[in-house]
């Protein structure tokens, strides 16, 4: 027995989703057309790479080993730390690295969630929700769900002063690439902002809202920090944008921060996006322009 309705709607969906698939492309050839000498000057990328960890030690490093390397992007004057690191599980250690989470650049650590009910993962302690409101708003209008999720250790957060935390969970497509990252989760009825939004709200010390707004095509949706806001699709995801070319980007090894071989003034006042692509790291993605990248 099939209901009409139910049936006119699977079609649209259907329909948008091959529309979707077709943005993709042309998004993608768009992107590898773009101006590959641009560069990006505000926000710079601190890599643990290869050269750190034989220099080093493998990764993980020792927790005390990452509160240094924050600490010394501190004293080099930097705005804002945004860390791609999930620290699972409690570690001896944790005392230091909390400290240096604290103090200096407001800091930003990750969180992740299982978009899947199976094997059903909980560990760690969630945190950054948005306000029950606005969480509650979000849940009810698209806002992706969750199933589980790995998060830091209670250990390493402090309350207000702590760090603040964003989920670095991706939205892979059929191609096994990465293009879009959704802007909230939904987990038992609180909204969880990505790490690009609660690194955004950390630097301008504004709180992310969810708006939906009625357009000619339904509701058009977006996360409004301050002044600022970023369109989201139908489901709340935004677009990965790779029009910067991977070399546009200046990138300097985490172990040549931590011995003073970065060159004065490059870190001051600048976002630092802290990172490992080091081999093992794990921490690789297909992009539409083809190929594994850390």
């Amino acid at each position: 027995e099939i209901n009409i309705g139910d049936w006119s709607s699977d079609v649209c969906s259907s329909d948008l989703t091959a529309l979707d698939a077709w943005n993709d492309r042309l998004t993608s050839r768009t992107w590898s057309l773009a101006d590959s000498s641009a560069q990006e000057q505000r926000v710079v990328v601190v890599d643990i790479d290869e050269k750190s960890v034989q220099a080093l030690g493998p990764w993980p490093w020792p927790r005390e080993r990452v509160a240094q390397l924050l600490t010394t992007l501190d004293q080099q004057g930097v705005g804002l730390k945004v860390v791609d690191i999930l620290f699972d599980g409690a570690q001896p250690q944790d005392a230091a690295l909390r400290q240096a989470l604290q103090q200096g650049a407001p800091s930003v650590i990750a969180q992740l969630f299982s978009l899947s009910p199976e094997p059903l993962v909980r560990t760690g302690t969630l945190s950054g929700a948005l306000p029950a409101a606005e969480g509650a708003k979000a849940c009810a209008q698209s806002a992706t769900a969750a199933y589980g999720y790995l998060a830091p250790s209670s250990s390493l957060l402090g309350g207000a002063s702590g760090p603040a935390l964003g989920h670095i969970t991706p939205v892979v497509d059929a191609d096994g690439a990465v293009r879009r990252v959704p802007s909230l989760i939904c987990f038992e009825g609180q909204a969880y902002p990505a790490l690009a939004v609660s690194a955004l709200a950390a630097a301008t010390g504004t709180e992310a809202r969810w708006v939906s707004q009625p357009g000619w095509l339904g509701s058009r949706k977006s996360i409004q920090l301050g002044d600022m806001q970023l369109p989201t699709n139908e489901r709340g995801e935004l677009l990965v944008s790779y029009q910067m070319p991977r070399h546009g980007f200046v990138s300097v090894s985490a172990v040549d921060v931590l011995t003073g071989k970065v060159p004065q003034g490059l870190l001051k006042n600048v976002w630092v996006l802290v990172g490992s692509t080091a081999m093992g790291a794990g921490d690789a993605v297909a992009t539409p322009q083809g190929g594994a990248v850390g």
